[in-house]
C-alpha cells in the first residue's frame, strides 16, 4: 500500500482499507479468517483501532486524539486540493507519489498551516481547524484503558511530523528559496 493510498484511506476514514485490506495477502487472509471465526476474540473494533493508530503514525503524527484529527484533516486537504497541493509540494522538493507520507504532512503543515507570509490570526485559524473535533471520531481508540490522553501542542505535532530539527530546517529552507 503506497503513501497516496494511505492518505486517501485516512482522508475518508476508511480504516479497513489499511487493515486488513492493505496488508500482504497472507496476513490479510489470516486476519479475515480470524474475524470469521466466532471463537476467536479478534473483532473489527480491534482491527479499526490498530489501523487508526498505524495510519496516524504513518503520517508522522502523535497518536493522541489531536494527532488523529490533524492527520485526517491534512490528508483530506491533500486529496481535496490534489492538483494545487501536489504542484506546490513538488515545487518545494516533495515528491508526493514517492516520498513517505510523514514528509508530505510535514511540508503541508509548513506550507498550509504555518506559511511565514500569512498573518498570525490566519495561522491561528488553521491550527484551530486542525484540532477541532471530527464528526464520528473514534474517541475510544485513544482512551488507552482509562489513562488520560496527553494533549499535543502544535509545536510537538510539527516536531513529530519531521522527527528532528535538521530535517525540518532542510524542508523549510526549500520553501523559503
Amino acid at each position: 500500500m503506497g503513501a497516496l493510498q494511505v492518505a486517501h484511506a485516512v482522508s475518508v476514514m476508511d480504516w479497513r482499507a489499511i487493515i486488513p485490506h492493505g496488508l500482504v495477502r497472507r496476513d490479510r487472509d489470516t486476519i479475515i479468517r480470524r474475524l470469521d471465526d466466532r471463537r476467536d476474540p479478534l473483532t473489527y473494533a480491534h482491527i479499526d483501532s490498530a489501523a487508526i493508530r498505524l495510519a496516524v503514525r504513518i503520517c508522522g503524527i502523535d497518536t493522541g486524539i489531536k494527532g488523529y484529527r490533524s492527520a485526517v484533516k491534512m490528508c483530506l486537504t491533500l486529496m481535496q486540493n490534489w492538483p494545487i497541493a501536489s504542484g506546490v509540494l513538488s515545487t518545494n522538493g516533495v515528491d508526493v507519489a514517492r516520498d513517505p507520507l510523514w514528509r508530505t504532512c510535514a511540508a503541508m503543515y509548513r506550507l498550509w498551516v504555518e506559511p511565514p507570509e500569512e498573518k498570525e490570526e490566519e495561522r491561528i485559524k488553521r491550527r484551530n481547524y486542525l484540532f477541532e473535533p471530527i464528526p464520528g471520531e473514534p474517541k475510544q481508540v485513544f482512551a488507552d484503558a482509562g489513562k488520560r490522553v496527553r494533549v499535543v501542542t502544535v509545536q510537538e505535532s510539527a516536531a513529530a511530523w519531521v522527527e528532528n530539527k535538521k530535517l525540518y530546517d532542510s524542508i523549510t529552507a526549500r520553501t523559503r528559496a
